[in-house]
């Protein structure tokens, strides 16, 4: 604010493309207010090392650098052919997002995640590869069966008892 007069600056403009006319000499009586930037963030989830919410700094980042800070795809869990992102649709349209996939078990495609620019609120999700699925499934249905097995156990103990 000068003299009563706000003026609007990007700094986006002005690290990101150079516009030096957001570089203005500030004057005795300025006011600066910086809004904070607290929803400038990506979320990555899914079959990571450590999801997390990845707070986007001056500059823009991109899928590659996302997936790096959350310690990359999980080696054991993750299928690399499902890294998805997911962006809000824009408003007016019919959709609820637009979804981009990336098959990243081609070493190739980490070159297209280093240029895929990412936008505040994005979502990136990384799926289960089938068998981490499939031993998920075990690990729900083993303690069912377990139960099963030490109740067959006691009736057949106690079956033997009573003859």
């Amino acid at each position: 604010t000068r003299d009563g007069q706000e003026t609007l600056y990007s700094l986006k403009r002005l690290y990101q493309q150079g516009d030096l006319t957001q570089n203005t000499l500030l004057r005795d009586g300025d006011v600066i207010h910086v809004n904070r930037n607290d929803d400038q963030k990506v979320f990555v989830l899914g079959e990571v090392v450590e999801a997390q919410p990845v707070p986007i700094q001056r500059s823009q980042m991109t899928l590659a650098e996302a997936l790096s800070t959350a310690g990359g795809l999980n080696e054991l869990q993750a299928d690399a052919s499902g890294v998805f992102v997911m962006r809000r649709a824009p408003k007016g349209s019919n959709l609820i997002a637009n979804v981009y996939q990336l098959d990243a078990s081609n070493a190739m495609a980490l070159v297209l995640a280093d240029q895929f620019p990412l936008q505040a609120r994005d979502i990136v999700y990384v799926t289960a590869a089938p068998v981490a699925r499939w031993n998920r499934l075990i690990l729900q249905l083993l303690p069912t069966i377990q139960g099963l097995r030490n109740i067959s156990e006691i009736e057949s103990k106690s079956f033997r008892t009573n003859d």
